[in-house]
């Protein structure tokens, strides 16, 4: 395939021979000089100087004694500036992003060689637009004339009284700006490029002596390049070698030639014909791929390479373009094994990188730290994520988990730097830094101690080598991550400099921005950046962007992301300058930006053999997943026959098999402890079985615990748990004496002690005791909840109150007992915590206190063993198998009476706390009345749950689905 640059480079060494290092060759990009001193270098048989290759900002650099600054050393400028001329208020944090946006329009206001005090000029006298613009013609005065006089209306919205406001400032800051930076020897590029056509085209031309320039394939070109390649063309100092194809450059309708057809007539060469016929002409092979799905085009881009598109050898053989950028990491993971070599020339973005979501965990971290008496406390969820981090977990793996145990143990929501500076990474990262210094020393510093320990794992060397031999580390993984770090230190340490070195500078203090703004700009920062990969760049298969392809041609094209919307852009870069003065003052709009990449489209293709043109088609959100009108321009214009080819993927949901376990020995193993006694078998444990064996399987069999997580919230579980701390601890001190009427008078009245109690359950039960009493306070939610809390326990001493005298002869009382079945071939332990036990003459009363939903009254014994039973009493269940409990160890009571109090129930004026059966029509039960038949159904039961000939099947009541924690494993 002979190619632009192929051909360009033997026109050019045919012309020059020995003589081409006179020649200064200026590309509007690197990546072409790279092609094109390769295919020159395939001419030379004898030993030649290489003629000067650079791009055009290179060149237009090179004639200036200005140098571009970074972009935020320029908006520290402009805001002085701006505020200085104004006399504006405005805070730097709220002025940056517009700012930038100014910066902008001013940019293209030089590089298009605009009159600013035109543009930035508030006229709505058609006389004076007659008079100041006699250059325009009627249409731009009239398109003018209508703008202004839209806006000089009465009644004007907020937004436009504002637009206005500024409109009339602008003009004055542009000169100021301008001025301030030509004293610091600095500009912006448009800025740069105007001083070189203003200065060097028209006074001083000793910079152009001796030179003669070649331009090599150019399309879009601003003002000041067209008046440098017009100046050089006059001294006879230029040659222009352009890149088109007759099948655009003919048809006035193909926007892919707007430019070159005005560029060529203006800057022709007569000497050098590019194959312009090649589109039309040269057999193609053209194939259309829709895919819903964006990683799925890095897919069929994988399929294209393993099949048709082999990769050779030739840098110039095959390619994959990538028009959205984001999809090079699923295009390398993609790459099938053949692809030995392959030249990335997009670099792999720094904010995929795990250092910069470690960032992104620091800044979330110093975003939420609370500062009180000289303490800092930083929040759990951000702790937590910190120590997790692959990069911080893998310097002290042991710390870290220690430390996340004692957070999640501990249900601490805040935790001070004291209790989180147990070694030194911890110390650097948990503390608060205050000024723009210091918060760019944290950064650094964790950065330097994360490289520290990746080079020791890669080989020791000492800190005075810390960022010497980068490149040079063996292929490991301390490797890669080393060179993250590294290129993430240099880049924190610039955005360091320009902070200080500038911003300190201009503003004269150290805290110029808030901590906020410098997190953004940190991000920002980092997010531009890219690490190079390593490769060579003339072998293989090339991955690059659309814009890396301007004047490379390829025999094998794989073009991605060909969406509408995304190829080409449907959008123009923010900007103060509205479309309709942008058209009369001849500034870049929409038009021409559909214009360009339209001809980095058709010029990349015209001379291709084979193109497969992927689109996503799957709609989500603003995305609609419709192709790019280019290709529907290729096929309904181009006299090619193009395939296209949906291919769609099969997401039928795959049927809900039902799951049943097995009683193997295996299964069996963890249940072997409820037969020795090992521990008993719990009545919630068995309730969980009626409600699912599969549950119970799960929890008791496999072992499946939920993971421990920090509650900031007080929820169910845990407001059930203050409830019953709280009641113990009240009547605590009456175990095994006889309260009376006056005593819980007593207890009523002493408010003191009721919030004492209910601030110790907190301290216990919410903090589980990580928090001195005398610290413990209470905010927002659990504030209520604890008023809640001690509105339920008035209540229930009020309750009680009516039932005394009574002796309470236990308190959170744990019983067990041993039950045989199977014709007393098996013993099974059961047992578990009584919330209270009274007795009132020869009656002992086993009480269960449920903060949540729960009913006093069943049908009958049978269905509360019933699985099926959707409306089944578990509360009744389990108070009636502590009644079996202590019925079974201790017969010689006379008459055992369960009963629960229900905190819903206890409010109503003749609660009564007694179980009660339906069908027996017994009100009040007592248990040694139900004792027999309760112990064949519970018998029965048990001998279910341990015959081995009965599986662990899911319950058929999916309601019982909606809150259980093994869901996801059942898909229900």
């Amino acid at each position: 395939m002979n190619g632009f640059l192929k051909h360009a480079a033997s026109h050019l060494f045919d012309k020059y021979q020995d003589q081409i290092s006179r020649i200064t060759m200026v590309f509007p990009n690197r990546r072409g000089g790279v092609f094109f001193t390769n295919y020159l270098n395939s001419l030379v048989t004898t030993p030649l100087i290489s003629p000067e290759i650079i791009t055009i900002n290179e060149l237009f650099s090179s004639r200036s004694i200005l140098h571009v600054p970074d972009r935020l050393s320029l908006v520290f400028r402009l805001y002085k500036v701006y505020c200085e001329l104004t006399k504006s208020s405005e805070l730097f944090d709220d002025f940056y992003f517009w700012g930038e946006m100014l910066i902008s329009d001013f940019d293209q206001v030089d590089k298009y060689l605009v009159n600013a005090h035109d543009l930035f000029t508030n006229v709505t006298a058609l006389k004076e637009i007659d008079a100041r613009f006699e250059d325009l013609g009627d249409d731009e005065k009239e398109r003018l004339g209508n703008f202004w006089k839209t806006l000089s209306n009465k009644d004007k919205t907020p937004n436009q009284q504002e637009f206005i406001r500024l409109w009339e400032d602008i003009s004055g800051v542009y000169d100021k700006f301008r001025a301030s930076l030509k004293e610091e020897g600095i500009a912006y590029e448009g800025m740069l490029y105007r001083e070189v056509v203003e200065l060097h085209l028209k006074g001083d031309l000793s910079f152009f002596e001796d030179k003669h320039f070649v331009f090599i394939g150019f399309n879009a070109l601003n003002k000041c390049e067209e008046a440098l390649f017009e100046f050089l063309q006059t001294e006879g100092k230029a040659s222009f070698y352009w890149d088109f194809d007759n099948y655009y450059m003919e048809d006035q309708a193909q926007e892919a030639g707007y430019f070159l057809r005005k560029n060529i007539t203006r800057f022709p060469n007569e000497t050098f014909h590019p194959e312009c016929d090649s589109f039309a002409s040269l057999s193609k092979s053209i194939k259309i791929v829709n895919i819903s799905s964006q990683v799925g085009q890095a897919q069929v881009a994988a399929s294209e390479l393993s099949g048709k598109f082999k990769v050779e050898e030739n840098f110039d053989e095959t390619a994959v373009v990538l028009c959205d950028e984001e999809l090079l990491l699923p295009v390398i993971n993609a790459l099938p094994e053949s692809s030995h070599k392959v030249n990335v020339t997009m670099g792999y973005p720094l904010k995929m990188t795990p250092v910069f979501s470690l960032i992104t965990q620091l800044i979330a971290l110093q975003k939420n730290v609370r500062r009180s008496g000289g303490e800092l406390s930083f929040y759990n969820k951000d702790v937590l994520r910190i120590l997790s981090h692959q990069l911080v977990i893998d310097i002290d793996p042991g710390a870290s988990r220690k430390l996340t145990d004692f957070i999640l143990i501990n249900n601490i929501i805040y935790l001070s730097n004291q209790e989180l500076g147990k070694n030194l990474i911890f110390k650097k990262i948990f503390k608060s830094p205050q000024n723009i210094t210091e918060l760019s020393d944290y950064f650094l510093e964790i950065i330097k101690h994360i490289f520290l320990h990746w080079q020791q794992k890669g080989g020791d060397k000492s800190e005075d080598d810390l960022f010497a031999q980068v490149g040079s580390a063996p292929d490991d993984h301390s490797a890669i991550y080393r060179e993250y770090l590294y290129q993430s230190y240099l880049a924190v340490n610039k955005l360091k400099d320009i902070l200080v070195n500038d911003g300190i500078k201009v503003f004269e203090s150290d805290n110029f921005v808030s901590a906020e703004v410098f997190f953004r700009f940190l991000l920002q920062y980092l997010s531009g950046i890219t690490i190079p990969f390593e490769g060579e760049p003339l072998e293989g298969l090339q991955i690059m962007g659309i814009l890396e392809t301007r004047t490379l041609d390829f025999k094998n094209l794989i073009i991605l992301s060909m969406n509408d919307g995304i190829m080409p852009k449907i959008s123009a870069s923010g900007s103060f300058i509205p479309y309709n003065l942008r058209r009369v003052f001849g500034l870049p709009t929409i038009e021409e930006q559909n214009a360009m990449y339209a001809y980095y489209f058709y010029r990349l293709l015209q001379r291709a053999e084979n193109v497969t043109l992927v689109y996503d088609s799957g709609a989500n959100g603003m995305f609609t997943g419709e192709k790019s009108r280019y290709l529907y321009q290729l096929q309904l214009e181009s006299p090619f026959e193009i395939s296209e080819t949906n291919i769609v993927f099969n997401i039928a949901s795959i049927a809900i098999q039902p799951i049943s376990i097995e009683k193997e020995p295996k299964v069996m193993a963890r249940l072997e402890d409820y037969l020795t006694g090992t521990k008993p078998l719990s009545p919630s444990a068995i309730d969980k079985y009626l409600t699912c064996p599969l549950q119970f399987y799960f929890r008791y069999s496999a072992g499946l615990d939920e993971p421990d997580e920090v509650t900031e919230e007080v929820d169910a579980m845990i407001f059930g748990n203050l409830f019953h701390n709280v009641m113990e601890n009240i009547y605590r001190p009456f175990i095994g004496k006889l309260i009376k009427y006056e005593d819980i008078i007593a207890i009523l009245n002493n408010q003191e002690l009721i919030i004492q109690t209910i601030t110790g359950a907190f301290h216990t039960v919410y903090f589980k005791g990580s928090l001195d009493k005398e610290k413990v306070t209470l905010t927002g939610r659990n504030w209520l909840i604890f008023e809640v809390v001690k509105k339920y326990v008035i209540q229930l001493l009020s309750v009680d109150l009516k039932r005394a005298p009574f002796e309470i002869i236990g308190l959170e009382e744990k019983v067990k007992s041993v039950i045989s079945i199977n014709d007393s071939m098996k013993y099974v332990t059961i047992g578990g915590i009584i919330d209270r036990l009274d007795r009132i003459g020869d009656s002992v009363y086993i009480l269960d206190y449920k903060t949540g939903k729960a009913e006093l009254s069943f049908p009958m014994l049978l269905t509360l063993f019933d699985k099926e039973n959707k409306t089944r009493n578990k509360a009744a269940f389990q108070t009636l198998v502590y009644s079996y409990i202590l019925h079974k160890n201790q017969p010689e009571i006379p008459f055992i009476y369960p009963g629960i109090y229900t905190l819903r129930g206890i409010f109503e004026a003749d609660f009564d706390p007694s179980l009660r059966s339906k069908a027996e029509g017994i009100n009040g039960i007592e248990f040694s009345s139900v004792a027999d038949q309760f112990e064949t159904l519970f018998r029965q039961l048990l001998e279910e749950i341990f015959n081995v000939e009965i599986p662990f099947t899911q319950t058929t009541n999916e309601e019982h689905c909606k809150y259980c924690s093994y869901r996801q494993i059942c898909r229900r």
